[in-house]
């Protein structure tokens, strides 16, 4: 929200502490209480309260169904009914596949880079609808390739959407 979707990407793709891939390279199969709660020597961090598996910090997977993948629900729609898709791709990921089971079906996310252009897929339950919108930095365009109209509802269905890089 605040225009710093690169940085929250460094962060999540980042190998070095602080980060979250610091953690699974030492072999963490839950989140932290902090990043470096586990030494690289395979020591317990000495700074206290060090819990293996601690939530907070788990809000990361939020932010990547969320912002990532754009599978945002609409503040003013119960249950998934209706969503703002606005997926936001960087190209050290690469391409991303994401299904969320709401209370009204699921919705199917993934969007994959090829040269400057996003090819994203989006699947909208029956009965539901998604707002589309264009991340930051890109352009919507039609499959065919021409400027396509940034203000719109899709409907139930599969959907495939173009983004072009600015």
């Amino acid at each position: 929200k605040a225009g710093l979707t690169a940085d929250a990407y460094t962060l999540l793709l980042n190998e070095d502490y602080p980060s979250w891939l610091y953690e699974v390279n030492l072999g963490a199969t839950t989140i932290w209480e902090r990043w470096n709660s586990l030494l690289p020597d395979g020591h317990i961090s000495s700074t206290g309260m060090n819990s293996l598996n601690h939530y907070a910090y788990g809000a990361v997977a939020e932010w990547i169904y969320r912002d990532v993948c754009g599978l945002t629900p609409a503040p003013e729609s119960a249950g998934f009914a209706r969503i703002d898709y606005t997926p936001h791709p960087d190209k050290r990921l690469g391409a991303i596949r994401a299904s969320y089971d709401s209370a009204s079906g699921r919705y199917e996310s993934a969007w994959k880079w090829e040269g400057d252009l996003v090819r994203a897929e989006l699947t909208v339950p029956f009965g539901c609808t998604a707002k589309l919108g264009v991340p930051a930095g890109f352009a919507l365009r039609r499959v065919d390739g021409n400027a396509a109209d940034t203000d719109m509802t899709l409907e139930p269905g599969k959907h495939e959407i173009v983004f072009a890089q600015l």
